[in-house]
Formats: structure tokens, sequence, C-alpha cells
């Protein structure tokens, strides 16, 4: 009760300058994305909403194209975005909230690849489809680099220009490329969708945890605290839980470091 008293204390204190937050998505799914009725949706959509209800003003929520989603949030335009992973650049301009969900990235490829798991030897000098301007492409780019250290050739890197069943399909139709490396909940997600049962995980490759994360310049420390309040509390009562089951994701890793599992 002491702790709920200061929560809706720490709110009131911020309600004279109390405006909506404004937050901006991408078609993330399940994360977040437009479903058939037009409606913003998706397992952080529907977290933040439930935070959303305590907070003074409420908040508005938009879907944009991932770069130019990425670019409001760099320039102000909007306060926050979800779900993004923290990384030291990442980090310079934004605050990143309580971790809500453990999320995954790895490899994808044909199930007629015999290979079972993947190796730096496989991987050398190998054709992989990635989405252009994104996390999974920051985290692929930087494999790339620890695989040339450790003598492989480079990656022959194609990059699409959004993360679709469209651009996973290239590994059957045209052999386009041998791996795709994504989001494993993105890409497990169009795959259950489609019915496309020819195309596999191969292997992990990385694993930590996704946030919201806010504007430096428009969202201060006290704002940031008063929001994380609320999410602890929508935790100890099982709310947030019941949206990750819903949607079928997992919780955070206590450990908030994002790990890479190639050695």
């Amino acid at each position: 009760m002491l702790r709920l008293i200061a929560i809706l204390a720490l709110i009131v204190s911020l309600a004279p300058n109390a405006k909506p937050l404004r937050f901006v998505v991408q078609q993330f799914p399940p994360y977040t994305f437009t479903d058939k009725n037009n409606n913003i949706t998706g397992a952080y959509t529907e977290m933040v909403k439930a935070a959303c209800k305590e907070w003074p003003d409420g908040c508005d929520i938009i879907q944009l194209p991932n770069l130019r989603a990425r670019k409001m949030l760099q320039k102000g335009l909007v306060d926050g975005m979800f779900p993004l992973s923290k990384n030291p650049e990442r980090s310079q301009e934004l605050w990143f909230s309580r971790p809500l969900s453990r999320t995954a990235w790895g490899f994808f490829s044909h199930t007629d690849n015999p290979q079972t798991d993947l190796t730096f030897k496989a991987l050398s000098g190998a054709s992989v489809g990635v989405t252009q301007n994104s996390f999974s492409e920051y985290l692929l780019l930087k494999l790339d680099k620890q695989l040339q250290l450790q003598g492989a050739k480079p990656l022959q890197i194609d990059a699409n220009v959004t993360d679709s069943m469209r651009s996973l399909e290239k590994l059957r139709r045209n052999s386009r490329y041998q791996f795709y490396f994504s989001n494993v909940d993105v890409a497990l997600h169009y795959m259950e969708q489609s019915g496309n049962h020819q195309l596999k995980l191969l292997k992990i490759s990385h694993v930590g945890n996704y946030y919201i994360a806010f504007n430096k310049q428009m969202v201060n420390q006290d704002q940031l605290m008063a929001f994380n309040k609320i999410l602890e509390r929508l935790e100890n009562e099982g709310v947030l839980l019941t949206y990750r089951v819903r949607w079928g994701i997992s919780s955070p890793r206590k450990d908030e470091d994002l790990h890479s599992l190639f050695h």
C-alpha cells in the first residue's frame, strides 16, 4: 500500500506538466503491428497501453516504417519507441525502461539444408539476408567482424527493406541467400501465420532483453522513474506476464547484458 501511495504521489507531482506520452512503433509482430481492422496491437502494445492507463494524460501510439519511426524518435518528434534493444550508441541519446521481455536473434535456413547447427566455418563467406537498418543488421555486422578476426571470409550480406515473410521466402524461391538472420520471435510469427513449413531455425546467436526507449530530450529522469514504477507494479501483479503468455513471448532475463552465443 505504501508503495502504491508513493507511485501515485510521484505521478501527481508530474501532473502540472502532464501530457500524453507519444510513442511510435513499426510493423514488428508479435510485438507491435496493425491487425486486419487497422488497430495497432501486439504484446508490447498491450503492455504499454496497460501502463498508459495510469499515466496522467495517457499515451498516443502511431505506427510507421522502421527507419521513419527511429528518425522521429531521434529528432524528438515522439517521446518513445518500443520495443528496442540497448547498445552503447543508443544509450547516449535514449533512456530505457525496465526490461519487458527476453528476446533472441538467429539464423534461419531452408529445411533441405542438412545442417543441424551453424559454426564459424560454415558461415565463412556465406550469403545472409537481413533487414536493412535494423538491430538484426547491427548484430550481424558485429558478428561478421568477429568471424573475419578468426580468419573467415566476409559474409555476403543482402539487406532487405522490410522484415517480412517475403524476405524469408527468398531462402526458398530463388536461393537468393543461404541463411536469413532475424529476430527469432518475429520470423517464427511470420512462418506460423503463413503456414510455411519449409524454413527452420538453425541457430540462435544472440539473446537479450527488449525495452521501451525514451528520447532523453523529451522525457526526464523523473518521468522515466514514474513510468517504471507503473511497470514494476504491473509486473508484480502479474499483468505483464498475462500479456507475454497470450502472445508467446518470454519474461525478461535478470542479466540485462546482450550475449552472443557464438564462441
